[in-house]
């Protein structure tokens, strides 16, 4: 039997002495001790201003809140999917997510807090699927595969509350003074999480997080990883060490769609991005996602992005 090639996160044992620095768990529960675990901050937060270039950021494994200073900050993903969203919000950009922050009006400052997957955060008990939204998508998907912008937005957003704005209102003050304390900023995180956990309800947290996962993190990275190098869904399972049928169960499990679907669809926002913001020759965009000729690079285009790369290439160049 092979090795499986991705591993789920693991704890550290118990800290008989635990350092103040690294044990700084927030929780409720009286089933969890105190554990010295990995921290999730990964730098100190960002102070930006999108007032006159768009600031992009690409999250691969870790995670961001974002937490606009403004009104009318506009956020866009690769797929061309975007969301408005003013100071009352903050915004959850999942893992593996490329995104621009641009300001349509006056001003342009935001937060930015980057943080990795970790069992402290949500106190060991991961958002549960939204399985009817997902289910619903699904069966969508399954009459027409075509790629979808409106539906394809993985930023979320949650209103605040008001104990959340005095928190945003204290990390900004902080950020402002210049304090760079990881450790600090560790404790910042968690007590944000448990604000999550005490004044909002589950299905607003659930909803909010739905693609924040500390527990099954490894196979979801593991596919984000690997998926471009393998040219088939078999391939991509026995890299991962399990049966076909394992391999599909779990990642439907995980994604909520089938292989071959989501495979697609990220073949399908990936190359819209490239068609509209880059002029790489066709035959080396067929190489780069793995289809063996120009011919078969421009039938999906035109089955999964509704028109040639030719005509793509052709529209982004006319004026508004």
């Amino acid at each position: 039997m092979k090795e499986q090639s991705f591993s789920l996160e693991t704890h550290p044992h118990t800290s008989s002495n635990p350092d103040p620095d690294e044990d700084l768990s927030i929780t409720t529960s009286h089933k969890v001790e105190s554990l010295s675990l990995a921290p999730a901050i990964k730098d100190a937060p960002w102070l930006c201003d999108a007032r006159r270039l768009p600031k992009t950021f690409e999250t691969e494994e870790t995670f961001l809140f974002v937490f606009p200073l403004c009104d009318h900050l506009q956020v866009v993903e690769p797929s061309g999917s975007s969301i408005t969203v003013t100071s009352g919000e903050v915004l959850f950009v999942p893992s593996f997510t490329h995104i621009k922050v641009s300001s349509s009006s006056g001003g342009g400052q935001f937060l930015v807090l980057h943080f990795g997957p970790s069992i402290q955060l949500c106190n060991g008990i991961c958002p549960r699927s939204c399985a009817d939204n997902y289910h619903g998508s699904a069966k969508s998907d399954e009459k027409d595969d075509s790629f979808s912008k409106k539906n394809s937005i993985l930023v979320t957003s949650l209103p605040l509350k008001e104990i959340a704005i005095y928190w945003r209102h204290s990390l900004y003050e902080t950020v402002r003074t210049g304090i760079r304390s990881l450790s600090f900023f560790e404790f910042k995180l968690r007590e944000l999480f448990f604000i999550f956990r005490e004044f909002y309800s589950r299905e607003e947290v659930e909803d909010f997080l739905r693609l924040f996962h500390c527990s099954n993190y490894g196979f979801r990275a593991f596919v984000y990883r690997h998926h471009w190098d393998c040219k088939s869904v078999e391939e991509l399972a026995d890299l991962a060490g399990l049966s076909l049928s394992t391999f599909k169960r779990i990642f439907k499990e995980e994604f909520r769609t089938s292989p071959l679907r989501w495979i697609n669809g990220q073949k399908a926002t990936y190359l819209l991005r490239d068609l509209e913001d880059s002029d790489i020759p066709l035959a080396d965009l067929a190489i780069k996602y793995n289809f063996s000729s120009v011919s078969y690079l421009c039938a999906f285009s035109r089955k999964m992005l509704g028109a040639t790369p030719y005509t793509i290439r052709q529209n982004r160049e006319k004026p508004n």
